[in-house]
């Protein structure tokens, strides 16, 4: 029988080394930063998906597009004019106004007789996700008159929940993926999904956009009061608007 203590796998010797010796740590650190400064743009990236593809209508928006000229210009309007704190602060009072009205419509289900005295927390939770961005970004929290009680209407649904279908679907697994030349059967359904999906969410948000944007080309807006504006009103050199629709 062996009686010889079994040898560790070198793997393990190596980060038994590093855990015990600081000249190691160091020598692994050191390691680990040359990687991250030759591969940095690597590990920054985004995957290249058809789901992403598709939800940003060809890589246009920060969040899904790999890193390239797009994503740094799209990084640069977001860090200075949407994510940044002074823009924070200022669209306090629509969270604010926003989580209020959360705890009168939440009041009113508990007083309701017909909902048994209960709260659908998930129901609840998704739609008040929902109403913040829209109050946000568009300084109105319903696409349409909303409910009597101050829940979602229906357009309002019907937004919300093709935006969860397409998070169901983003960067799933698709054979389309690593075969490109499958796109075109949708054999697992995603980019059909996706694509009905994001023709839902359009339908309320692009009527929106356009309508703000008229109202600035013809005067009939001057002061900033959402995200929208802050996007619409960003400009080239030249004057001209840095983003296009």
């Amino acid at each position: 029988m062996d009686t010889q203590p079994h040898a560790r796998p070198q793997h393990r010797n190596l980060l038994h080394q590093a855990r015990q010796s600081p000249r190691h740590h160091c020598h692994f650190s050191r390691t680990f930063q040359r990687v991250l400064e030759e591969a940095g743009a690597v590990f920054d990236s985004r995957p290249d998906a058809i789901s992403a593809q598709i939800t940003s209508d060809g890589y246009l928006t920060l969040a899904l597009s790999p890193s390239g000229d797009q994503w740094a210009k799209m990084r640069r309007v977001m860090r200075s004019g949407v994510l940044s704190n002074a823009v924070f602060q200022w669209l306090h009072d629509k969270r604010r106004e926003e989580a209020d009205h959360l705890v009168r419509y939440v009041y009113k289900q508990c007083k309701n007789p017909d909902s048994n005295e209960s709260v659908n927390v998930r129901d609840a939770a998704r739609h008040y996700c929902g109403n913040v961005i829209r109050k946000m970004v568009f300084g109105e929290m319903f696409f349409g008159s909303g409910m009597a009680d101050g829940g979602a209407g229906v357009e309002e649904r019907e937004h919300v929940d093709g935006l969860f279908a397409i998070l169901s679907c983003l960067y799933g697994f698709a054979i389309a993926d690593f075969l490109p030349w499958l796109e075109v059967l949708d054999l697992d359904g995603h980019k059909k999904k996706i694509t009905n999906a994001i023709k839902n969410v359009r339908r309320y948000q692009d009527p929106e956009i356009k309508k703000r944007i008229e109202m600035w080309e013809k005067g009939l807006k001057s002061e900033e009061d959402d995200i929208l504006d802050l996007l619409i009103n960003l400009k080239k050199s030249g004057n001209e608007p840095l983003l296009s629709i």
